[in-house]
Parts: C-alpha cells; structure tokens; sequence
C-alpha cells in the first residue's frame, strides 16, 4: 500500500507564521469587537469573548495543522482552508490587520498544500 506525500515546506512555514501571527492578533481581536459593537457592557464583553477565543483558536489550529502538510498534504490544506476561512470572518468583522495579514498567509499555505507535487513513498 503506497501513501502520497508533500514535497514543500512552503505551506508549513506559512501556516506556522501565520498561526502564530494570529496569536497576537487575537488578543486585540476582543478589544477591537468591543469598539465595533455599540452595545451595552454585558453584550459586549460576551461578544469580546466571543471574538477573542475563536481567533486563538483558530490560530493554534493552524499552527498544528500545518505541521501535519508535509504528512497529509490534502487533508491539512482543506483544514487549514476551513480555520483560514472562519479566521478571515473574525478578524474581517473586528477589522484587525494584522489578522487579515496572517489569514491571507495562511491562505497562501493552503492552496500550496492543496496544488503541491506529491511523492509516493512505498
């Protein structure tokens, strides 16, 4: 039984730096939501968890997924599709650059790992 495997690290150094530039990200992700939003202090300090939890999430997911592409090169860059996808709406709707940076990285990631060339080990 053969397994295909990735043949760049591209898509690795990029989910890695983008993950791990969403961290910080995420941090002013709670904060920014909170401007965003005009609301009272309780809905707002819920949306702020809200906002700050999924980017961290999102960012930590991507950092280990993308240490899975050279392994699982389909399965990781449509994961890593997914957590970008769902990354680009958190840091889109608290207008946060810097995630929007890392997104697009990690974006760039997934499609490598996606459209690679893949060997096949025996």
């Amino acid at each position: 039984m053969s397994k295909k495997r990735g043949t760049s690290n591209a898509p690795i150094v990029l989910g890695i730096v983008g993950g791990v530039l969403g961290l910080p990200a995420a941090l002013c992700s709670g904060a920014c939501a909170a401007a965003v939003e005009s609301m009272d202090e309780v809905a707002a300090a819920g949306i702020t968890e809200f906002y700050l939890y999924g980017a961290l999430i999102v960012s930590f997911l991507l950092i280990v997924i993308s240490c899975f592409t050279k392994k699982f090169p389909m399965v990781s860059g449509l994961l890593m599709l997914v957590c970008t996808i769902a990354g680009f709406v958190l840091f889109i709707v608290t207008m946060n650059i810097l995630g929007i940076i890392a997104m697009v990285l990690t974006l760039i990631g997934s499609i490598l790992a996606l459209v690679q060339k893949k060997e096949i080990i025996e």
